[in-house]
C-alpha cells in the first residue's frame, strides 16, 4: 500500500481526538510502505509516543493481521482503518462523543466510497434492534465491514472473538455478526466519515 500509506497515516496523526494509541501492523510487506510510514510519524512528534510498528515475520493475510493489532491494543474501544483508506480528521471524537451519550458498544458511522470512478456517499440506516441488524447483515440488507466502527475491546475478548485466519476478504462477514450478537447497545452517527477506497489492485 504505498501509494495510499501517507494519505491514511496524515488523516490518522491529525484527528482532532487527542487520546489515540495507534497500532501499524506490517505484514511482511515487500514494498516501502513501512519507510514512508516511519517518515510520516517523524512529522507528528506528539502522536509518536502512541504509535507502535508490530512486524508479523511472514505474511499471515488480512485476518490475521486484524487479530495482532486487536491483540497489542490497550484502550476501551478499537477502530480498524484499512491502510488504502483514509478518514475524516474528527471521526474518532464525532464517535467518542456518541458512545459517550449512549454507552454503546458499537458505534457506527456513514462512508463515502471510491469505485468505477465514482464517488458515492453511503449512510447506512440505523437499525438499533440487534438481532433484526444481524439478519439484515447475513442476508446482506445491511453493511456489515468492520472497518470505521468504535468497537469496545472487550466485545473481542470475553467472547472469545477473532477474525478467521486465511480469509482475506469479506472477513468482515463471519466477525461483525459475533460482535454484534454480544453488543448490548449499538449507535450510529449520520455522517459519512470513513473513505473507502476500491481503486488499490493489490488488495
Amino acid at each position: 500500500v504505498e501509494k495510499y500509506i501517507e494519505r491514511c497515516a496524515v488523516s490518522l496523526f491529525e484527528q482532532t481526538y487527542p487520546n489515540i494509541e495507534y497500532i501499524f501492523v506490517n505484514d511482511s510487506t515487500p514494498d516501502k510502505s513501512i519507510e514512508i510510514l516511519e517518515s510520516v510519524i517523524e512529522r507528528y512528534p506528539k502522536r509518536k509516543p502512541h504509535i507502535k510498528i508490530i512486524k508479523n515475520e511472514r505474511n499471515c493475510g488480512l485476518g490475521a493481521t486484524r487479530n495482532t493489532a486487536i491483540n497489542h491494543a490497550t484502550g476501551e474501544f478499537v477502530m480498524h482503518v484499512d491502510s488504502d483508506d483514509f478518514v475524516e480528521k474528527n471521526i474518532v471524537e464525532k464517535l467518542v462523543i456518541q458512545q459517550k451519550i449512549s454507552d454503546a458498544d458499537i458505534v457506527t458511522c456513514g462512508y463515502i466510497l471510491y469505485r468505477h470512478n465514482k464517488i458515492k456517499e453511503v449512510l447506512p440506516e440505523p437499525i438499533f434492534n440487534i438481532k433484526k441488524l444481524i439478519s439484515k447483515i447475513l442476508s446482506r440488507d445491511a453493511t456489515m465491514m468492520i472497518w470505521g466502527r468504535l468497537i469496545r475491546k472487550n466485545l473481542y475478548d470475553n467472547n472469545n472473538i477473532f477474525v478467521p485466519e486465511g480469509i482475506n476478504m469479506g472477513e468482515d462477514y463471519v466477525t461483525i455478526p459475533k460482535l454484534l450478537y454480544y453488543a448490548k447497545k449499538i449507535d450510529y452517527v449520520k455522517l459519512p466519515l470513513y473513505h473507502y477506497d476500491c481503486y488499490n489492485i493489490n488488495a
